[in-house]
């Protein structure tokens, strides 16, 4: 096992363990993490205002993230006995300033891929323990099948050994070998264990129309300053998300915001159903967080 006799004295051990599945079985949990004034996906000078916002709060994740924590007990003919807690981030040595102020990237940092790491088990521990603590994040909670949670591990180590884990961009595709950040990471595993509901796809997943004007860098050679992003310039137009008939890229996004909004959304209405099966999404607490769990031992 990867846990250390520290984490088995944490007080909020309970936590991870208040759900762990009988033998044979797995379990994979998503903690979702607001981050501190909230992403505005209006458009696009709303969405760069509120990153700055964020940004200037020196949070450690001043744009939300998302970590995943996979368990997997014995399994009858295929012996695993794996547990891991980690997310995608990116690195110290981020340059995303430096390309918005003096690359010009403008919008195009949306498509750039940086720096990334896989977040260490302590680091990742650390932070989840003091969110449980005072409810700040929300969790997803999975049962799986000792299949699911043998190739949810190998995807994990798969993902390391490969060096995709060093590849972070919010357009990447981590299934494609592209890399990923962290809400695009934790999909992958629902999608390789094949629990990904339609209903929790639809909350979580955005598509957005970049203009090409506001795209600076490698992918359309402009450089495109700053300023345009931030200032209130005129006319308005220029800063709306683009139409289908006018030149643009398109970014697929999974908003941990919309979510957190859809496991609140589930809490006020007692419970709420995620699949073709109608698998009921069981409300549930960690300590003072809020969360739905899911039985996916069935699909």
């Amino acid at each position: 096992m990867i846990f250390s006799g520290t984490f088995r004295n944490f007080a909020f051990a309970f936590a991870f363990t208040a759900f762990v599945p009988t033998a044979h079985a797995g379990m994979v949990t998503l903690y979702i993490i607001p981050s501190p004034l909230g992403l505005n996906w209006d458009s696009p000078k709303t969405l760069v205002r509120s990153a700055v916002r964020n940004y200037l709060t020196h949070a450690r994740l001043p744009f939300g993230h998302v970590n995943l924590h996979l368990k997997c007990s014995v399994s009858w003919g295929d012996p695993i006995d794996f547990e891991d807690v980690t997310g995608s981030l990116g690195t110290a040595d981020d340059p995303s300033k430096r390309l918005l102020f003096n690359q010009g990237y403008g919008l195009g940092i949306l498509f750039a891929t940086m720096p990334g790491r896989l977040e260490p088990q302590a680091e990742a521990l650390r932070e989840v323990r003091a969110r449980i603590q005072n409810g700040n994040v929300r969790f997803l909670q999975f049962k799986t099948d000792g299949q699911a949670c043998r190739k949810m591990a190998d995807h994990l180590n798969n993902f390391r050994d490969q060096g995709y884990d060093r590849l972070y961009g919010l357009a990447n595709r981590p299934l494609m070998g592209e890399g990923g950040v962290c809400t695009t990471f934790a999909e992958s595993f629902l999608e390789v264990a094949g629990i990904y509901t339609p209903q929790i796809r639809s909350a979580w997943e955005r598509v957005y129309l970049v203009p090409e004007r506001l795209i600076g860098g490698p992918l359309t050679g402009n450089f495109v300053p700053a300023r345009i992003l931030l200032l209130p310039l005129r006319p308005f137009w220029r800063h709306r998300w683009a139409s289908s008939n006018e030149p643009h890229f398109s970014i697929r996004i999974l908003d941990p915001e919309a979510m957190i909004y859809f496991i609140d959304q589930s809490w006020a209405n007692g419970s709420s159903f995620t699949g073709e099966t109608s698998t009921p999404a069981i409300p549930a607490t960690m300590g003072q967080a809020r969360g739905l769990i899911i039985d996916a031992t069935s699909r």
